[in-house]
């Protein structure tokens, strides 16, 4: 059998193959279905990158707190407080107590109005909002330190202030003395109340003050008389009184308290008595001209035992920069050259004499002692105390990277002109010897350029913040392992900040007798909680330890208690208002929660001691860094709880 093909008659057509590859189509396809999962997965880097950044920004924070509050806990003493203040038209300054410590509005030429409140000249409203609200330090302490010689202002004691940059402007008195916006004095004198007139008397017949020590002073209340151990001499002696007054708008407002932080008493010498007669104190107005001109035209009465009275450093004169120091150690010059018109990073000059001299105080002889009480210029001025490297590479990381440099434009459209916003083309970075207290360097104009007596050339890295120092320069100045100060602003409104309790609270006997520096407790029961201790606002957020304090629970018996630390409520809507005063309290129910039993409260008593509480004493130190972020302010807060040394 024959097999062959089958012929159909059909005609046979080639086979044709589909080349390789994807269509058009196709690949539009997978192109779209890539572009979506990519898309997908970007969408999900915005969030990653954003937390990047703030993880990063939370960092440098906590770092910049942390060396704040590292600072606090190594001066010698700390500040008696920071304060919300701003300056009256009369020049005194104003404590506005209904602060809230977390307030960083800004300040409004409304507010100002309202509490009859001025700008100083070179500033505006900028210096007194967000972070600048509590700006005003009270008592840096200051041991007159080593007199050492420098080549610009001769033989002093050098030291450099905590917070500086400080607000400050040159002036003169009407007797053509210097002066200058910060207030330096002594601690505090020892008070004696007397009378200055004879009891009894109806003649009026002058009572001789009785004092024993320069230390001491006399006040007489009802007459508004002080007296002070006289000086023989041609000159004559400052002293700073702080107080307490009371004021009333109308007779139809209820009298309110407001404080002095400073005026001054000018006590003249005497010429030398004639024999071996010893000089005699004599009394003197507290007020010349009268409390309503010398105060406040509204002014109602001096509030007892409110005052404190120091002794006055005075200004010293300068001729060919160098301070004329006479025999006195209570004086004192300025060390570092003013930036611009109101502007100084802060250096003193004591009286060399001033660091073996002992004074009489209220706790025996010591050692001399300054405070200074003054306004920091700007709080998003940073400030870092860095280390010089041991060798070279002699490079310092500051904490914040973007540095400001002269001709960046700022989130406002204008354009940075330097660390002191008032003046034109000021410095961007400041560099200073801690321990000498001399200028190190500055760079201005895109250039690192060497200043003062320690002098080092350097290059900055703006945006990485590294600050390069010449090697040789740094050998030249055995500037290795020296302590270093820098000042200077960074993207984002950085800004440090310090605040501070009072170091001790006074008690006082009514809600309208309140201040920033007291505490109020209603033993009675009749216009308060009577388990609440009362504080003005401005201490919302503070810790405060009590010393021995007695309560009565609710069965009547009483308890003593002692040593407890309380946290002030910082919760504006738990303030009270109590006759027309706004305050913010701490309760016994913090640390005792049973004294809050079916109304039962526990409350104060007087009765056991004559006084419910023995010490109030502020405690706490907080240390806040706050930064601009997506249009907000962001900030952290590092605290930590310190008491002041005894002796203040």
């Amino acid at each position: 059998m024959i097999r062959g093909n089958l012929d159909t008659g059909q005609s046979r057509q080639p086979h044709t193959r589909r080349p390789a590859g994807f269509t058009l189509l196709e690949i539009l396809v997978v192109l779209v279905i890539l572009l979506i999962g990519i898309l997908a997965i970007l969408r999900l880097f915005p969030g990653g990158f954003l937390t990047i950044r703030r993880t990063g920004e939370q960092t440098i924070a906590q770092g910049l707190a942390a060396q704040q509050l590292d600072a606090q806990k190594n001066l010698v003493a700390l500040p008696e407080n920071i304060l919300p203040a701003f300056p009256r038209a009369d020049g005194s300054l104003a404590v506005l107590e209904d602060t809230l410590p977390t307030d960083l509005s800004d300040a409004t030429n409304a507010e100002l109005q309202q509490n009859n409140l001025v700008i100083p000249t070179g500033l505006d409203l900028y210096n007194f909002s967000n972070i600048n609200r509590f700006r005003y330090v009270v008592g840096e302490t200051v041991r007159i330190p080593v007199p050492t010689p420098s080549v610009a202002k001769g033989y002093g004691a050098v030291y450099m202030l905590q917070y500086g940059p400080v607000y400050n402007t040159f002036g003169q008195d009407s007797n053509s003395n210097p002066t200058d916006s910060i207030k330096v004095k002594g601690k505090p004198l020892e008070r004696t109340e007397q009378s200055s007139v004879i009891s009894g008397n109806l003649g009026g017949s002058s009572a001789a003050p009785v004092l024993n020590s320069p230390s001491q002073y006399a006040i007489d209340y009802d007459r508004l008389k002080v007296a002070f151990v006289p000086r023989v001499g041609s000159s004559a002696r400052k002293f700073y009184i702080s107080f307490d007054y009371y004021t009333q708008a109308d007779a139809n407002a209820l009298p309110t308290v407001k404080t002095i932080l400073d005026k001054e008493i000018t006590v003249p010498d005497i010429p030398s008595p004639a024999g071996a007669e010893e000089p005699q104190p004599v009394w003197m107005d507290l007020f010349p001209n009268g409390p309503k001109t010398d105060v406040d035209p509204n002014f109602v009465a001096f509030k007892r035992n409110s005052e404190s009275i120091y002794r006055k450093f005075r200004l010293v004169a300068t001729s060919g920069g160098q301070p004329q120091f006479t025999d006195d150690p209570y004086e004192y010059a300025w060390y570092s050259d003013q930036q611009g018109d109101v502007a100084n990073v802060g250096v003193l000059l004591f009286n060399p004499r001033g660091h073996d001299y002992i004074e009489e105080t209220t706790n025996g002889p010591e050692p001399l002692t300054a405070l200074v009480d003054y306004a920091i210029l700007d709080n998003h001025i940073l400030r870092e105390d860095r280390t010089v490297p041991t060798a070279a590479p002699y490079d310092i990381k500051l904490a914040v990277p973007f540095i400001l440099t002269n001709g960046d434009i700022l989130p406002d459209s204008t354009t940075y002109n330097g660390l002191f916003r008032q003046q034109n083309a000021t410095p961007d970075l400041l560099i200073y010897n801690v321990n000498s207290g001399s200028a190190v360097g500055e760079y201005l104009n895109g250039a690192g350029q060497a200043q003062g007596d320690d002098g080092v050339r350097f290059t900055l890295d703006p945006k990485a913040g590294i600050v390069r120092l010449d090697a040789n320069d740094v050998v030249n100045k055995h500037l290795q392992n020296a302590s270093l100060r820098f000042f200077y602003r960074a993207q984002g409104e950085w800004g440090m900040q310090v605040q501070k309790a009072n170091a001790i609270y006074t008690r006082e006997p009514a809600p309208t007798d309140l201040s920033y520096r007291g505490y109020y407790i209603d033993t009675a029961g009749t216009t308060a909680k009577p388990q609440r201790m009362y504080f003005r606002v401005c201490n919302a957020g503070r810790t405060v330890l009590l010393g021995e304090y007695f309560v009565v629970d609710k069965d009547g018996k009483v308890i003593r208690l002692a040593n407890e630390a309380y946290h002030v409520n910082d919760n504006p809507a738990l303030f009270e208002n109590i006759n027309g005063v706004k305050m913010t309290w701490i309760d016994l129910t913090q640390n005792h929660p049973e004294a809050d039993t079916d109304k039962q409260n526990w409350h104060w008593t007087d009765g056991q001691t004559g006084q419910a509480v023995s010490s109030v004493q502020g405690a706490s130190v907080l240390s806040r860094v706050i930064w601009r972020s997506a249009e907000r302010w962001r900030r952290v807060d590092n605290e930590t709880i310190l008491v002041r040394a005894p002796g203040r």
